[in-house]
């Protein structure tokens, strides 16, 4: 009779420890034992061009708009003026990055205006920035 009870009275269980050990040594057998050069001779990736031999210089222009009007390097200019400057510089150096700074009582048209003339000279590298 002890026997029976012995028999029947317990359960089967199904120990998950030493399968998640073993899971755990597998990973890192194949990540220790894989090879980088496998993966990269697999990947597709597009590398950039090579980088141009001569560097054109860049420079850096600021012009304000406040309520007065157009200011750079400090001096206040019309409008027309700065059309005729800009044309200029930017015949000569067309990598110039231009920044317009604009305070938040400047008129919007003024501001309008001078993009427009940016758009009429051709220059495409153009910050806004609010004071």
């Amino acid at each position: 009779m002890q026997r029976r009870m012995r028999r029947n009275g317990t359960t089967a269980r199904l120990e998950m420890t030493p399968m998640i050990d073993v899971v755990f040594l597998l990973l890192i057998f194949f990540i220790v034992t894989i090879q980088p050069q496998d993966l990269l001779a697999r990947l597709d990736v597009s590398r950039p061009a090579a980088p141009p031999t001569e560097l054109s210089p860049m420079t850096l222009l600021r012009i304000d708009v406040g309520v007065k009007g157009y200011v750079i390097n400090g001096r206040r200019l019309p409008l027309e003026t700065l059309h005729r400057r800009l044309s200029k510089l930017y015949k000569n150096t067309p990598s110039t990055t231009l920044t317009i700074a604009s305070t938040s009582n400047a008129s919007h048209s003024q501001l309008v205006k001078l993009l427009n003339a940016c758009a009429d000279i051709g220059i495409e590298n153009i910050s806004l920035m609010s004071l």
